[in-house]
């Protein structure tokens, strides 16, 4: 907010005195809330901060630029609207402190698709799959494939394989 607030000063001071009356009428809109409400924020940005030496080096610096700006009135005024907004700043970060949020709680639904799914992963995960390969019958005479097929019902059972999902 305080670069923000600078930025407008920097434009201010450049176009306050431009040929073209159009210019300055809209820089005079523009920057009309600098003159006391964000003149007022950066004073209470700099009494909030006031640990953070580099930081309150440069709003002490933003905010002396504002008086040598726009005057008496702003020096004045300044210091009673940082006040209020001091006074909020610190509220706000109590309040943030307890819990509170900006946002509500993320929910989402689900379709009958979706809770359908989300029961299957959770059976497959509870149960083992079994697998069964199936096993080629011997040939008699050949001794290739008696070598590579069990020729007994136990041995058989060998070629089933377990496979677990926990």
């Amino acid at each position: 907010l305080g670069r923000l607030i600078g930025t407008m000063l920097k434009g201010w001071q450049r176009y306050k005195k431009h040929p073209d009356k159009r210019i300055r009428k809209r820089y005079q809109q523009d920057t009309a809330p600098i003159r006391f409400t964000y003149a007022g924020a950066v004073w209470a940005m700099k009494k909030r901060w006031w640990k953070n030496k580099p930081v309150q080096h440069k709003l002490k610096m933003l905010l002396k630029d504002l008086y040598r700006t726009f005057g008496w009135k702003t020096r004045i005024i300044a210091p009673i609207i940082g006040l209020y907004c001091l006074a909020s700043i610190l509220n706000e970060e109590r309040r943030l402190k307890k819990g509170w949020t900006y946002e509500p709680e993320t929910f989402y639904e689900k379709n009958d698709a979706a809770l359908a799914l989300e029961q299957m992963e959770k059976d497959r995960k509870k149960k083992p799959v079994i697998i069964n390969f199936p096993v080629p019958e011997p040939v008699v005479g050949n001794c290739a494939s008696s070598i590579l097929a069990p020729t007994d019902v136990a041995d058989r059972s060998n070629y089933a394989k377990v496979v677990s999902k926990a």
